[in-house]
């Protein structure tokens, strides 16, 4: 098959593109595989055709994002017009207008809120980001989204999460049914290392009796429940500490400082070995108001780590309660009550711990994530097949928008 995948960045450290660029790099041998992109993972260049998308201004990212989407339409059609044409065009959230198969990795419009109790211009920026910003971008996102999945020229729809899909199926009316396809973990680089875990704990300066929790985010702290996770740390013994790895923020820096607790509260702000700080940790808390499919909580349970999360709506999709982690209501007192038992209880860590890699092995695989889309490709290649054979024109670029 020749397949095209479509997003802003297939590297990595991105949550979308990096699925993205395991199907490229599982696919490419059998198969003739083109990128539309603007950044590739350099071990992918030149086994795959690569097709540069330019960005001009990657800031603020409503700019990056409309400018993307616009190029790579124009090179996409320019490149149907040259004659160029593909059996699968794979794309992601709502990168573009055209496609054949997508790949919705959001969930529902950010709600605008904001808890900072400070006044000043610090206050006024964060509130303008919660209030404003953010919820703003999430609707201009969605609009574009929900334009996508109402576009009859694309073939299937797959969705992240059941619960995922069940919470658009309410927000988008007369939708489709989705093909559900949970996401990978990379088992080799999310795994136990007791030598990045001293490392990491002497950079830190973290003794190595200290039970140390961990939370993580791309940003939007707010909404992913990092006050409650520094509040909580301020309520157990100096014993417990909490690694914070995401962006960095004076706000919660000061939130930290105000409690006491600036000494166990280590901020590291983004890192492309976040799995250094897995290996460091004990366990993992996302007190989240809502997640499609968190990956840092796929990575945390590959490397053993029990996790807490609050009851959103995907998380008994990546938590068995009780034996993998906890589900807890979206509360201090109760984040506060399982990092105490589990700080606490190191035998109880283990076994969840284990618990944890087994169940990320069996549910988040690499091989199960590529078997589930070359089922779909091939049954989205027969729908194309029929629906040339009665008379529409084939192999055509389509547009929705």
């Amino acid at each position: 098959m020749r397949i095209v995948f479509v997003d802003m960045a297939m590297v990595d450290t991105s949550p979308a593109g990096s699925q993205m660029l395991a199907l490229a790099r599982a696919l490419c041998e059998q198969h003739k595989v083109t990128v539309f992109t603007n950044k590739l993972a350099s071990d992918l260049v030149g086994r795959v055709e690569w097709v540069y998308v330019p960005i001009v201004l990657r800031r603020p990212i409503l700019v990056a994002f409309l400018a993307f989407r616009f190029m790579v339409t124009l090179l996409y059609l320019w490149r149907g017009l040259k004659g160029e044409r593909y059996d699968i065009v794979h794309i992601t959230d709502n990168t573009c207008g055209f496609g054949d198969v997508c790949t919705v990795h959001g969930s529902l419009p950010l709600r605008a809120h904001t808890s900072f109790r400070s006044f000043g211009i610090r206050w006024l920026i964060e509130s303008f980001k919660a209030n404003i910003y953010r919820p703003l971008l999430s609707k201009i996102g969605l609009f574009f989204l929900n334009r996508q999945m109402h576009n009859p020229k694309i073939c299937a729809f797959v969705a992240i999460s059941h619960s995922q899909w069940e919470s658009f199926r309410k927000f988008h009316r007369g939708l489709r049914n989705a093909d559900v396809i949970y996401n990978y973990v990379n088992i080799e680089r999310f795994r136990p290392s007791f030598e990045k875990r001293l490392a990491v704990r002497k950079e830190l300066s973290i003794p190595e009796d200290t039970v140390v929790c961990m939370t993580a985010a791309l940003g939007n702290w707010e909404s992913k429940g990092l006050p409650i996770a520094i509040e909580a740390i301020a309520r157990l013994p100096s014993t417990v500490h909490l690694i914070v790895v995401g962006p960095l923020t004076s706000a919660y820096e000061q939130q930290a400082k105000n409690l006491g607790v600036s000494g166990r509260v280590h901020f590291v702000g983004f890192t492309s070995e976040i799995e250094r700080y897995y290996s460091a940790a004990d366990i993992f808390v996302l007190p989240s108001r809502n997640e499609a499919l968190p990956l840092v909580v796929i990575q945390a349970l590959a490397t053993g780590l029990p996790v807490i999360l609050s009851d959103f709506a995907s998380a008994k999709e990546v938590c068995v309660d009780g034996e993998t982690g906890f589900i807890v209501k979206r509360d201090v007192d109760a984040i506060v009550e399982k990092m105490r038992l589990l700080s606490k209880d190191s035998e109880l860590r283990k076994r969840m711990g284990k618990n944890a890699m087994r169940f990320a092995k069996d549910t988040f695989s690499l091989d199960t994530m590529v078997g589930k889309y070359l089922k779909v490709y091939e049954r989205v290649v027969e729908a194309k097949r029929k629906r040339a054979g009665k008379g529409e024109k084939k192999w055509t670029p389509q547009r929705s928008c």
